[in-house]
Order: structure tokens, then C-alpha cells, then sequence
């Protein structure tokens, strides 16, 4: 699941949260660009997967990165899907979501996640072909 829409991004507010999207072409790659929780990070390293799945076939493919503790809570990741077409599910999966309120770091009680700041698939071009 997913917190309503900052101005920066959109925060998970579970462990795993999923999106599924329809590919109206072959996707080649997802490209996204996220944040952890800094006050999070600031106390453990933290492992992010991102792993898309071709709902047709069951194919996966996967990213994942560890954060180190008090490291760059942003990130960015590029991941190929080789040719997914149609229903494509995206997982975001992290160790735990925490309360910037009980981390000490501002009064907002929800539990955060990752920041989505944003997400892109990627597709082959369409083919002109010369009309006679």
C-alpha cells in the first residue's frame, strides 16, 4: 500500500507495496528514482528490491541495493525487462516502514517506507514504415 501523494513523491506505507500497469508496447526497462526515510537509514542499513513481473509468463527480472547506515537515502535504478508486454506488476519491497514520530525526527506518526519520486517504462519505438 501506498500514503496519498506528497508534493515530492508518494511514500509506501508497508514493507511491500505493488503497482501493476498495462504495457501498451514491449517494455524494454524500468527506470525509477526513490528515497528511504533518512532517520531510518541513519540508525541501519537498509536493502531495497524492486522486482517486475510479466503477469502473462511469470518472468522476473530484479533490482536490489543496500543502503549503508547514515548513507544517501536517494537512489535511482534501471532495470531491463526484456520485451514485457502486457500486465507488468512491480513489487517494492524493504526491511521495515517506521514513524518519523517515533525516530524522533518530526511529529508525523505514519509508517514510511520508500519515497516513489518517480517511475518510468520504457518501450521499443514504433516502426514508420514509407507509404507509397
Amino acid at each position: 500500500g501506498f500514503h496519498p501523494p506528497d508534493p515530492a513523491g508518494i511514500w509506501t506505507a508497508q514493507p511491500k507495496a505493488t503497482l501493476r500497469a498495462m504495457a501498451d508496447a514491449p517494455v524494454t526497462s524500468l527506470t525509477g528514482a526513490a528515497s528511504l526515510l533518512e532517520a531510518a537509514l541513519a540508525h541501519n542499513a537498509q536493502t531495497v528490491t524492486v522486482e517486475a513481473t510479466e503477469e502473462a509468463t511469470g518472468r522476473k527480472e530484479h533490482w536490489r541495493d543496500t543502503r549503508p547506515q547514515g548513507g544517501d537515502p536517494s537512489f535511482d535504478w534501471v532495470l531491463p525487462l526484456p520485451h514485457f508486454t502486457g500486465p507488468v506488476r512491480v513489487d517494492l519491497t524493504l526491511p521495515a516502514c517506521h514513524s518519523p514520530r517515533d525516530l524522533g525526527a518530526s511529529p508525523d506518526p505514519r509508517p514510511l517506507g520508500l519515497m516513489l519520486r518517480s517511475l518510468r517504462f520504457d518501450s521499443i519505438p514504433a516502426q514508420l514504415e514509407a507509404a507509397e
